[in-house]
């Protein structure tokens, strides 16, 4: 089976009009591009006749289908405003916030809670001894990411993207606010104004998202300024 993995450059944006802070809202996502890469022109023939030894080398390159990836800036403000004039601005530009992706369009922000990696691969149908499952070996970082939810702190094993690139500074964590569907499950981030990307871009946020290889899924942004 040929796998694949999409990879989404997003910028979004968080307003405080008519949203608690303290709270997950909606984002702006603005798209910017998008990548992939497929491994083609595979060679896997060779011609041989009664009496040859031969000595030959083997590589398999696959890419994953079941993970794509996300990568961006975050940018926010908190205003008191009208239309058109600002009364009072607290926050603006980047902020310190915790970004989250989901296949849901709305959340039981209240009854958020770690999503071990099992419930992931058993959600999207994963089998758990594959190599790219969830369990087995996507979420390897050794330290865990703990994200605010309603002001909340909430830590889940992280998965360490970028493994690449040295200077890569984002782990995601797996969430949920139940267990019934995949759009139960969220993958969060919290952002790091020096951040580097997996491609060595300055960039403030990063994060792997659960996918089914066979089907094209949907993915809602939500962001909540931290608190110091």
């Amino acid at each position: 089976m040929k796998s694949t993995i999409v990879l989404a450059l997003v910028a979004l944006a968080a307003f405080g009009l008519m949203a608690s802070v303290s709270a997950m809202n909606e984002t702006t996502v603005t798209w910017i591009t998008e990548t992939r890469f497929d491994y083609t022109g595979i060679v896997n023939v060779d011609e041989t006749i009664a009496g040859n030894i031969t000595a030959q080398d083997l590589e398999l390159n696959q890419t994953t289908d079941k993970w794509a990836g996300y990568y961006g800036n975050f940018t926010g403000e908190l205003v008191l405003r009208d239309a058109t004039d600002v009364f009072f601005r607290w926050l603006e530009g980047y902020e310190k916030a915790t970004v989250c992706a989901g296949p849901g369009t709305s959340y039981d922000w209240s009854a958020v809670v770690d999503a071990p990696e099992d419930e992931v691969d058993t959600a999207w149908g994963y089998t758990a001894t594959d190599p790219d499952s969830a369990a087995y070996k996507t979420f390897n970082a050794t330290a865990s990411v703990t994200v605010q939810v309603g002001g909340t702190e909430y830590s889940s094993n992280g998965s360490d993207t970028g493994p690449d690139q040295a200077g890569d500074a984002f782990l995601t964590g797996s969430f949920r606010d139940g267990v019934a569907a995949i759009t139960d499950y969220l993958f969060c981030t919290v952002t790091n104004a020096s951040g580097t990307s997996y491609n060595g871009e300055t960039n403030n946020y990063e994060l792997i998202v659960a996918v089914d290889g066979a089907t094209l899924e949907q993915y809602y942004f939500y962001a909540e300024f931290e608190e110091d």
